[in-house]
């Protein structure tokens, strides 16, 4: 896919240009979330879009992205007080 200049407004109402980037790879694992009702959940997020954002760049000269995502949330354990029906 060849890059793509695009127009967007970002999390924080703001109007950024940018350049779409193909993602080639993505290795996404999930994390273990322990709450402290008791419930363990695991938690992934999945990198859908990632954009290079035009004339920024951070502290170190790299260049600054945004990323469009998914969050994936699963409960793996809950207490039993926490459930539907119980």
């Amino acid at each position: 896919m060849p890059e793509e200049k695009i127009s967007f407004v970002d999390a924080l109402g703001q109007a950024q240009t940018g350049t779409r980037v193909a993602i080639e790879e993505s290795i996404e694992r999930f994390s273990i979330v322990k709450l402290a009702d008791g419930s363990v959940l695991e938690v992934k997020m999945g990198v859908v879009e990632a954009i290079r954002l035009d004339n920024l760049w951070d502290e170190r000269g790299n260049p600054v992205y945004s990323i469009r995502k998914n969050d994936i949330v699963t409960t793996i354990s809950a207490l039993d007080s926490r459930k539907k029906g119980e």
